[in-house]
């Protein structure tokens, strides 16, 4: 609760704070009623169809915002209203609150209806007070933070719809506050002519829109030819460009975002440091001014930075304190360009010569449109439009330099073309040769691959594959063919009392002793498996085929293989399996009856051939003992 002491306190501060208001409104009023002009008569509105109000208008600034209609009204706050002696008047960046009266007078016969156009469409807060002779107002509300469908006229710039009864003064009174410059070119219309001229300047802008829009689609028709970056950034700053240009002329928050008042706010700063950026690293990479300049490279990455920033800061900051920024950011973004452009057209750069005549008029209308924004050069029909003007010759320049550019880039490949064709001959003999020695090369590799992969990589002889492969190539054979599978008698002794390493030299004992006894030709000795060796004999009867194996057998057992300082002798059992002409038999079978054959030869005694039908061809010699070696690496 409070207490009496507390209570006296805050009565006290309360008396304080309203005596200093009361003391600073004298003296504002004080101040103003000193400087006040005489008032003029009202402004007499006829039969013509358009006023413009800018020259019948007075102003009032309020520092603090703190007046009210209530306040103007007031006789003495009335008095101190200063004339405008602009057609547009134009107050700049402010943080203050401006007043704007004018007094109207319909001498026409009868009422009509009217349209109050501010055609400035960037201001935050326009409140409209009309008050009749009587004393009555009426309140209007307008600005761009409030949504679109508020407005009473869709037309992109700010406005109010009025009724002006016949003899009768009317006051006006625009309380304007904005974080944009303040900036108030006031006209007034008749309904329907406002209608038709709003429909021609739309007409006017979509012209001017259509010549973006062609630049872009040549633009980008270009990169995707020829795939130049510096085409993709000009692409993207043409499209920051026309929404900004949308942003500022009131068209985007029209059509695009009607119902977003915040984001149409922040709309115009983003693109500002977003075409600004592009237009800087398009001029960097269209120059290729690392090449020229370092230190304008630098400068360019500096700018193009600072715009980054505007663009970032533009939902994070006071619309006010971005706005002003990027329009420093702006100019000294497009004084880079044109600095750098002059620099590259001095070193007899030729495509700098239409990037140095399009940044010299678009920095003409940018300087000019930012000193009417600051309220440094008067607001009329050329400063307010300098930027469609400028960006508009400014794109046709640019669309000369991009030609220029790409007829270069034409001639270089034309050029290079050539070189390439005069070369192209030699290039293709030198590489067929390259080639044809490349597929020689192969062939061989790819023979020896072959080879090596058919044959037993202990013995070298020819393996299962080969076996397969040539079994397959004698499937239409007209004559008979014969198989002989040997194997050598006890080498798993020969293993354990010599080792291995004597167990792989008798094996290629062996194959030495097998290649020399062969009939040669087309007879070929494979390796079935581990001590166990197939002959394939292509044109040998069964017949044949036993004294074959036989003569095998008889050259094993009477030729010892030499290891080292000893001899070993071994023996082999032979099995013997034929087929004759035209008959149908598979690889398989017939190995199934060979080793048949060489079981039977294994049971008979070993060292022996055997037949198919397992009988013995004659009896072996006893086996010679085993001479002992020393043990070697394994098989």
């Amino acid at each position: 609760m409070l207490t009496a002491s507390s209570t006296a306190h805050l009565l006290r501060a309360t008396a304080a704070r309203l005596l200093r208001y009361r003391a600073a409104m004298l003296l504002v009023l004080l101040h103003l009623w000193l400087a006040a002009p005489a008032i003029a008569e009202p402004l007499q509105v006829g039969p013509a169809a358009r006023y413009l109000l800018g020259p019948s208008t007075y102003h009032l600034v309020d520092p603090r915002g703190f007046l009210g209609i209530a306040n103007v009204v007031h006789p003495d706050v009335a008095a101190a209203f200063r004339p405008s002696l602009a057609e547009t008047p134009n107050f700049g960046f402010t943080r203050a609150a401006v007043w704007l009266r004018t007094e109207l007078l319909n001498t026409h016969d009868a009422s009509a209806r009217w349209i109050l156009e501010v055609g400035y469409p960037l201001l935050d807060q326009v409140d409209l007070y009309v008050v009749r002779a009587s004393g009555a107002t009426r309140m209007q509300r307008g600005g761009d933070t409030l949504p679109f469908a508020q407005r009473a006229a869709a037309a992109r710039h700010i406005n109010f719809e009025l009724e002006l009864p016949p003899g009768e003064p009317v006051t006006l009174y625009l309380r304007v506050r904005s974080g944009s410059s303040v900036q108030m070119p006031l006209v007034l219309w008749e309904k329907h002519e406002f209608y038709a001229a709003d429909r021609e300047e739309q007409l006017v802008l979509g012209l001017y829109y259509g010549v973006l829009v062609a630049m872009l689609a040549f633009s980008t028709m270009v990169y995707f030819s020829t795939r130049s970056r510096a085409y993709l950034f000009y692409v993207g700053y043409l499209v920051c460009y026309a929404l900004l240009q949308l942003s500022l002329n009131g068209l985007a928050f029209q059509y695009l975002w009607p119902r977003h008042p915040l984001l149409n706010e922040i709309a115009t700063t983003f693109f500002v440091g977003t075409t600004c950026a592009f237009a800087v690293q398009f001029s960097r990479s269209f120059l290729d001014l690392a090449r020229h300049s370092r230190v304008l490279d630098r400068a360019s990455l500096g700018a193009i930075a600072a715009s980054i920033g505007v663009a970032l800061a533009a939902p994070a900051f006071p619309y006010g304190d971005v706005i002003q920024a990027a329009t420093g950011v702006g100019l000294v973004g497009s004084v880079v360009i044109l600095c750098s452009a002059v620099v590259c057209l001095l070193k007899k750069e030729k495509q700098a010569l239409y990037l140095t005549l399009a940044w010299t008029i678009f920095l003409v209308a940018i300087v000019v449109f930012s000193l009417k924004t600051m309220n440094v050069l008067p607001t009329n029909f050329f400063t307010q439009n300098a930027m469609q003007f400028g960006s508009a010759l400014e794109a046709v320049m640019l669309g000369f330099a991009l030609t220029h550019r790409y007829k270069l880039l034409m001639e270089e490949s034309g050029r290079l073309q050539a070189e390439a064709a005069a070369n192209l001959e030699a290039q293709v003999r030198r590489r067929t040769a390259e080639l044809n020695q490349a597929l020689q090369q192969l062939s061989t590799a790819n023979a020896s691959l072959e080879d090596l992969s058919q044959r037993d990589p202990l013995t070298r002889a020819r393996n299962r594959l080969y076996l397969t492969r040539r079994f397959e190539a004698l499937a239409g054979r007209i004559e008979p063919l014969s198989l002989l599978l040997l194997d050598i008698d006890h080498f798993k002794r020969i293993n354990d009392l010599n080792g291995h390493g004597a167990g792989d030299a008798c094996l290629h004992h062996l194959c030495d002793v097998v290649g020399h006894t062969l009939r040669g030709g087309s007879d070929e000795l494979v390796r079935w498996g581990g001590e166990e060796f197939a002959v394939l004999l292509p044109g040998t009867t069964s017949e044949d085929a036993r004294t074959i194996g036989e003569r095998l057998r008889i050259a094993i057992e009477t030729a010892p293989a030499q290891v080292g300082d000893r001899r070993i002798a071994f023996t082999v059992s032979v099995g013997v399996a034929s087929a004759a002409p035209d008959t149908a038999v598979t690889l398989s079978t017939l190995v199934a009856q060979a080793d048949a054959a060489l079981y039977g030869a294994k049971h008979g005694g070993r060292n022996r051939v055997c037949t198919g039908l397992g009988l013995p061809l004659r009896d072996a010699a006893p086996h010679p003992p085993a001479l002992e070696l020393q043990s070697g690496p394994p098989a």
